[in-house]
C-alpha cells in the first residue's frame, strides 16, 4: 500500500546498453552510497535518427548501492505546468524513486522537450567591416546550433545580424559564450565591450535568457551570452562592437535558441539507470506521498530479493522469481513487525 515494486528482465544474445527509464516532474536530488561528479552531455545520444537526441542538457552520474532519485510535482494555483498535459489534485505529489539492483548503475538526469512553442526559423551573418564574414540558417527550437569561428585580422567593426519567422511572443536567440580572441591570446567575453544594439531586445545580463533562468543552445549550458533576438518578427537586429586597439585576430560564438526557458525547476525530467551487458535485471521501487515518506530504505541482497524497512517498524521482505522467458513467475511478500512475521502473501502463474 506504500509503494510500488518493479521488476524487470531482459535477455539478448549480443550486448546491449539498457536504460530503465522514467519521465517525472520537478527534480529534487541523488542519494546514493557513492555518487561521482557528474559529466555532462548536450543530448542523451547524439545519433540524428534517435529519439534520445531529443533528450538533452545530461548530467551523468556513476552511483553504487541503493540510488535514490527524489522529484515534486505541483499542481494547482501556482504551479508551473507549461508544456505538458498532466492534471492533478491541488497540492503537491512527491515521488522517489529507488534503483535497488544492480548494485552499481549509470544515472542519467535529462532535459525532455516539452510543448513551449520555441521553434523558429533562424537568419544569421557575422560580418567584419560590412563584408560577411559566416552566415548559415536553420530551425532553433530544442536543437539547432551553429558554432562560428571567423578570422578578424584588419577588421575594424565587428556585426552580428540575426533575423527569424517564429512565434514572436517568444524571445530565444543568442549568441553563446561569444569571444573575441587577441592578437597575444586572450580571449575577451563579447559581453564585457561596449556593444550597440539596433533592433535588438538587449534586456537580459550575460549567462541568463530573456525570462531569468540559464542559456543553454542545443543542450549545452552559455556561461557567457549576447541577446540576438530581433524586436519585430522579420526584421534583422544588429549587434555591433568597434574592435579598435583590441588586436583582435578571430571571433568565436555558437548561434541558436535557449531552451528551456526561466526557471526550470519544475520542468518535466527523464531519469535513467543504465547498465550494459547481454542480461539485465532491475529492481525498482517507487514511493508517491503528499507530505511524509513512509520508507525508510530498501536493499536488494539479489537481482531477485528485495528488502524494504519503514519508517513505523515493520519491513517487507519481497522476492520475485521466474521472470526469465519459459519460467513460473512468482511473487512472494512477507511484512515483519518487531523481528515477528505478521503477514505474508504469495502470487504465482
Amino acid at each position: 500500500d506504500d509503494y510500488i515494486l518493479l521488476a524487470d528482465y531482459l535477455d539478448a544474445p549480443e550486448e546491449h546498453t539498457y536504460d530503465c527509464l522514467f519521465q517525472i516532474k520537478g527534480f529534487l536530488g541523488i542519494e546514493a552510497d557513492k555518487v561521482s561528479e557528474p559529466r555532462h552531455t548536450e543530448s542523451m545520444d547524439p545519433d540524428p535518427i534517435l529519439a534520445a537526441q531529443l533528450i538533452t542538457d545530461c548530467s551523468w552520474y556513476d552511483t553504487e548501492g541503493t540510488t535514490k532519485v527524489s522529484f515534486e510535482t505541483k499542481f494547482g494555483k501556482g504551479a508551473d505546468n507549461a508544456g505538458t498535459r498532466i492534471t492533478g489534485n491541488d497540492g503537491v505529489l512527491k515521488m522517489d524513486v529507488y534503483s535497488a539492483w544492480p548494485k552499481q548503475r549509470e544515472v542519467m538526469i535529462g532535459q525532455l522537450p516539452e510543448a513551449h512553442y520555441v521553434n523558429r526559423k533562424f537568419w544569421y551573418s557575422v560580418k567584419g567591416d560590412d563584408q560577411v564574414l559566416a552566415e548559415g540558417k536553420f530551425g532553433a527550437w530544442v536543437l539547432g546550433r551553429d558554432e562560428v569561428d571567423v578570422s578578424l585580422e584588419g577588421v575594424k567593426t565587428l556585426s552580428l545580424v540575426t533575423k527569424y519567422d517564429g512565434d514572436p511572443q517568444k524571445k530565444t536567440l543568442f549568441w553563446g559564450n561569444p569571444v573575441i580572441v587577441t592578437k597575444e591570446g586572450r580571449e575577451i567575453p563579447l559581453s564585457e565591450l561596449k556593444l550597440a544594439f539596433d533592433q535588438i531586445d538587449n534586456t537580459p545580463e550575460s549567462g541568463v535568457d530573456y525570462y531569468g533562468g540559464p542559456v543553454k543552445i542545443s543542450g549545452l549550458p552559455m556561461s557567457q551570452s549576447v541577446p540576438a533576438n530581433p524586436v519585430d518578427k522579420n526584421v534583422e537586429g544588429t549587434v555591433t562592437v568597434d574592435l579598435s586597439g583590441l588586436n583582435a585576430v578571430r571571433f568565436k560564438a555558437a548561434a541558436g535558441g535557449d531552451y528551456p526557458l526561466g526557471n526550470e525547476a519544475e520542468r518535466r525530467k527523464s531519469l535513467s539507470f543504465r547498465t550494459t551487458g547481454k542480461q539485465a535485471q532491475y529492481l525498482t521501487v517507487v514511493e508517491p506521498y503528499e507530505a511524509e515518506s513512509v520508507v525508510k530504505s530498501v536493499t536488494a541482497t539479489s537481482a531477485n530479493e528485495l528488502t524494504v524497512e519503514l519508517k513505523d517498524g515493520r519491513t517487507h521482505k519481497l522476492t520475485v522469481s521466474g521472470l526469465e522467458a519459459g519460467k513460473d513467475l512468482q511473487v512472494s511478500v512477507q511484512e515483519f513487525k518487531d523481528g515477528q512475521l505478521v503477514r505474508e502473501e504469495v502470487l504465482g502463474d
